[in-house]
């Protein structure tokens, strides 16, 4: 089964729609699922993410195989890199402990903060969020491939995207999101 891990309704909104996704429980989180694809509205933040991600993952058979996506929002310091590109990430940095997590998959870099990023320099990667960090260490823990994606939402700003700005980053990119899942 594919696992597809959001912060926020307005990040999940594609999949739902696009892979008519039907609503099967409220709590503890949204869960949204199919035959092929469950996903997970996990809430913002590392703590968050984590704990949607276990959770995922201790729901599952423990014979099936899964494949754990963590797709969604994140901010630039790099105004060269557009609003609503879509980048895969092979490196974390934990911006706290300062520990780095890589993925297999080739991509750019990430830092993982605590709070929405209004000092670019807190920062070395051109990225920036507040989840993958948790996925990460949940599909270690449990031994779950990982894939990371995340499409640029705007270029550090502490105001969050309004909804609809977000479910358009996200259908721009659709080909792109359907190849990566594939």
């Amino acid at each position: 089964m594919t696992y597809i891990v959001t912060a926020l309704l307005a990040e999940a909104h594609f999949f739902i729609q696009h892979y008519q996704l039907v609503l099967q429980t409220k709590k503890p989180f949204l869960i949204y699922e199919n035959n092929q694809i469950r996903l997970i509205i996990a809430g913002t933040g590392k703590i968050a993410a984590s704990i949607a991600t276990t959770y995922l993952i201790l729901q599952e058979d423990k014979e099936s195989e899964i494949k754990v996506f963590n797709i969604g929002t994140c901010t630039s310091k790099d105004s060269a890199i557009m609003i609503g590109s879509l980048h895969p990430i092979s490196k974390i940095i934990e911006s706290t402990t300062h520990k780095v997590y890589h993925l297999e998959e080739s991509g750019m870099a990430l830092t993982c903060v605590d709070m929405p990023l209004d000092d670019p320099n807190g920062i070395k990667t051109p990225l920036a969020d507040m989840e993958s960090v948790g996925v990460y260490l949940a599909c270690k823990r449990f031994k779950a491939p990982l894939k990371l994606f995340k499409i640029v939402s705007d270029h550090t700003h502490t105001t969050l995207p309004k909804a609809e700005e977000i479910h358009a980053l996200f259908y721009q990119q659709k080909d792109s999101l359907l190849k990566a899942l594939s």
